[in-house]
Formats: structure tokens, sequence, C-alpha cells
């Protein structure tokens, strides 16, 4: 109905590896740890100068100069508000560009609908 034409592919151990370390893929579940602190470890699945580099954590191609901005006052941040104040902005922007959909940890799998607009109250 979209317009969307999706397939789905089962690959051996070896060939996703080879995909993945080529970023020969449409799109991919992955698990991005930061729970503890978005620092250096985080930084790495989303900094620009990583984007080109065949292997590295950054499979999503991420070039974006304002992201790479907010992950250095994040990891130069000296408060826990500052931090927190940061790191949502990182979200908005990783959320509006559709680089991320967020999912937690459920026990199944699920869509999402997210409608941007919203509606007027009445």
């Amino acid at each position: 109905m979209a317009g969307i034409k999706a397939s789905q592919a089962k690959l051996g151990r070896v060939e996703a590896r080879i995909r993945m370390k080529n970023f020969d893929f449409k799109m991919r579940h992955r698990w991005m740890d930061a729970r503890n602190a978005p620092g250096r470890e985080f930084a790495k699945h989303l900094l620009s100068a990583e984007a080109d580099i065949s292997g590295s954590h950054n499979v999503m191609g991420v070039k974006n100069p304002a992201i790479d901005e907010l992950l250095e006052l994040v990891m130069k941040a000296e408060t826990k508000a500052d931090v927190s104040l940061y790191s949502k902005a990182l979200d908005r922007i990783l959320c509006a560009q559709c680089y991320v959909v967020p999912k937690y940890w459920p026990t199944c799998d699920f869509g999402c609908y997210w409608n941007r607009f919203g509606r007027p109250d009445e």
C-alpha cells in the first residue's frame, strides 16, 4: 500500500558478516548499548569519521555535523543535567531523521506508528 516492496533474506553467518562489513544491506536490526552513558563507546556508532570505514561500527553511514557536535558536547559535559540535555537533543535528531527506530526489549517484535504532526486540540 505504501509503495514499498520488502523482501527478507536468511543469510549464513559468513555472508551476513561480509555484508555487515561492506554495509551491503537496506535495513538491519542492531543493538547499540548506551545504557551506562553516551560516551566514546556509543559515539563510534554515529561519528561521521567512521561512516566510510569498512567494518566500522557506523553501519548506518551517518554523516551529520550536528550529530558530531552533540556527541562532542555529551562527552565533554561536566554535569548530569548537561548530559541529559545533549542526549535528548541527539535522540531527537536520530529519530526525526529516521536514523534510528527505537525498539525496546519486548518478548516479541511489533510495528510502530508515529504521527509526527498530531491533531489540533479541540
